[in-house]
């Protein structure tokens, strides 16, 4: 899979929108009367970053890419660009985006995948217990153990992995758990793969895999992916932007 990471400060915003499909652009500018300008560019960025993708490695592909979304609102690619992949290289792509303070993102795979960036706020231990217990479940509260780098860990490989699976809206946070395979501090090179323990909608534990992306932490974001593979797979990402 290959992932965009995009600074939004790098761009002005009719670069953004005129590298977006209309739709997108319809909508930034009903957004754009409620929202801030830097609201809009993150808008704007996350579907423009999957864009560049597509310039990068479907050259022929028409651009902007088509999109649209499902009956829970979740971005999709439309019945025209479906057809153009199908018919110019024979795949069905899948694609995530997320996007938090400075930065948006994308992801395309031939899996379904999810992707989810966050700004990692500053909060005391009380307030990360409080809302660890509300939100997870009851193992990875006690691992997370008031720690803020470890709530945001599973925060993200959870949002992850509900976009990717579909669940969004319909399953709760506290409803599945994730599991940090290999724990390594941030910035020390090391890969931390997730799986996730869940069972829902005829789903089942292990289709599921995903892995905590570290590129931007020294800035203090966090970002995981996850992706429909065999759960004795590790996912392999190349990251630009």
């Amino acid at each position: 899979m290959i992932i965009n990471l995009t600074d939004i400060r790098k761009y002005e915003k009719d670069v953004l929108f005129n590298g977006v499909c209309k739709a997108r652009q319809d909508y930034s500018v009903r957004f754009s009367k409620q929202k801030s300008e830097k609201n809009v560019k993150l808008s704007l960025a996350s579907e423009y970053s999957l864009n560049q993708i597509m310039t990068r490695i479907y050259p022929n592909m028409t651009l902007p890419l088509d999109i649209k979304h499902d009956k829970s609102g979740c971005p999709i690619f439309s019945d025209k660009t479906v057809s153009e992949f199908k018919n110019k290289y024979d795949i069905n792509p899948y694609f995530s985006l997320s996007h938090s303070g400075d930065y948006a993102c994308s992801v395309i795979s031939d899996y379904q995948v999810g992707i989810d960036i966050e700004k990692m706020k500053k909060r005391d231990g009380d307030k990360i217990s409080n809302f660890a217990h509300r939100f997870f479940a009851r193992e990875e509260t006690e691992w997370i153990n008031s720690d803020v780098v470890r709530f945001y860990m599973v925060w993200c490989a959870k949002e992850a992995f509900l976009k990717a699976s579909g669940l969004a809206g319909k399953l709760a946070m506290s409803g599945f758990r994730v599991e940090i395979v290999e724990e390594s501090k941030i910035n020390s090179g090391k890969e931390i793969n997730l799986k996730y323990d869940y069972q829902a909608d005829d789903n089942q534990s292990g289709l599921y895999v995903g892995k905590i992306l570290l590129d931007k932490a020294d800035e203090g974001y966090m970002m995981a992916v996850c992706s429909l593979q065999n759960s004795s797979d590790i996912i392999d990402c190349e990251i630009f932007g």
